[in-house]
């Protein structure tokens, strides 16, 4: 039987650059999953806009890299442990070791230096702030737009406070309770809000007493009509 042998050097290429580009493949996943982890978490439970994509980028990337130099004599050690004995009995052996390294590494870490990231920024020690502000972790540094950076904050405080939006051209004035279930767009071209709850106001846009009205429905508003966002904090004059 006769064997066409540059055929069998094209498909052992073709083997090789698969093999390659899986293997390339599965390190880019290892090496950014817990920047993404990490980045997630960051933003959980927030109801305002994401970041940007080159921030969340730059800050997936970085994050990977830190958390895998941080953890490399467990990576190593583990490595270290497979190449000695490289056979199927012994992968089978340290499998619940590779379980417990990628638990650790790509999510249980990412997670709790989201946490205690956001617990630090919450904090109003002095120096914080700068630390923050200088390691690009401060929500006016890691938000490119005036948009993002105020819903974003205004979905942290509690309890949630309430929006004045003056529409375009005189339309009219809507009054209404950013909370839990209220959304803001996270896309520059719609810049649109819903309202949870919405509460009527006067002839000159300011809200009428409570004990005279009933809060309304919820209200979805179009960004093309928004004018300006008022957002009134909690215990200020509404």
């Amino acid at each position: 039987m006769l064997v066409d042998l540059r055929s069998v050097d094209l498909l052992s290429s073709a083997l090789a650059g698969a093999a390659a580009a899986l293997g390339a493949t599965a390190a880019t996943v290892l090496l950014l999953t817990p920047g993404y982890v990490f980045t997630r978490s960051l933003a959980r439970g927030v109801r305002g806009p994401d970041q940007s994509e080159r921030t969340v980028v730059a800050i997936t990337g970085a994050v990977g890299v830190f958390t895998h130099l941080l953890f490399m004599p467990l990576t190593l050690a583990l490595l270290a442990d497979l190449v000695a004995e490289p056979s199927p009995q012994s992968i089978g052996m340290h499998y619940a070791a590779f379980l417990l390294w990628a638990a650790t590494v790509l999510l249980v870490a990412p997670a709790l230096a989201a946490a205690l990231v956001v617990a630090l920024r919450d904090w109003d020690a002095p120096g914080v702030d700068w630390i923050f502000r200088r390691l690009g972790l401060n929500e006016a540094t890691r938000t490119t737009e005036a948009w993002h950076w105020a819903f974003r904050r205004a979905a942290d405080i509690a309890p949630a406070p309430w929006l004045r939006i003056r529409l375009k051209n005189g339309q009219g004035v809507y009054y209404g309770y950013f909370g839990a279930k209220s959304l803001a767009s996270s896309d520059a071209r719609v810049r649109d809000v819903y309202l949870e709850r919405t509460w009527p106001l006067d002839n000159a846009g300011e809200p009428i007493p409570a004990e005279q009205v009933k809060a309304g429905p919820g209200l979805w508003i179009s960004g093309e009509n928004i004018l300006t966002v008022e957002f009134v904090r909690p215990g200020e004059k509404q």
